[in-house]
């Protein structure tokens, strides 16, 4: 079962790859980590497809927080199978971000994933393995290292 603060959360994907979670946040007066991050592979990832990531949102304040500018980036690719002739690097994988507009509403002390979230799975980070017309056999078994970040606000009353 997992507890809803643990600030570091691996993220499996099927095929031997694991994405691990960093921290991020964005300003709030008198606190520097309001919000913590983390995430789940919704599918398995192979060249040519797009694996959307079900972040989990974990509010560490004690008043609902809005929570926008979600942001996802590859800092890490740990590829044991890549040689010289089977390169695996950033030019393999791509992030499609979430829209900055969107806000997903958070209550005091709690978390929230994008799955219990009413914004569609198309709108949620997607790692994207690109299928490139060079041979790709060096991911196989990669490991990404994402990093998540956001910026959250008040929430304010309506």
């Amino acid at each position: 079962m997992r507890t809803a603060r643990r600030p570091r959360v691996p993220l499996a994907l099927v095929g031997g790859g694991l994405l691990v979670c960093l921290t991020g946040c964005g300003p709030l007066p008198m606190m520097m980590n309001p919000i913590a991050l983390a995430g789940d592979a919704t599918a398995a990832l192979h060249p040519g497809t797009a694996v959307p990531v079900d972040l989990e949102i974990t509010n560490t304040r004690m008043m609902p927080v809005e929570v926008r500018e979600i942001r996802v980036e590859i800092t890490r690719i740990s590829a044991p199978n890549a040689t010289e002739l089977r390169p695996c690097s950033l030019e393999d994988y791509t992030i499609a971000q979430t829209r900055p507009t969107i806000a997903i509403a958070v209550a005091a002390l709690a978390s929230k994933r994008l799955s219990a979230s009413t914004l569609p799975v198309a709108e949620w980070p997607q790692v994207h393995m690109l299928n490139r017309q060079v041979n790709q056999d060096g991911c196989k078994g990669a490991t990404l290292t994402l990093r998540y970040s956001a910026r959250a606000i008040m929430a304010v009353a309506r």
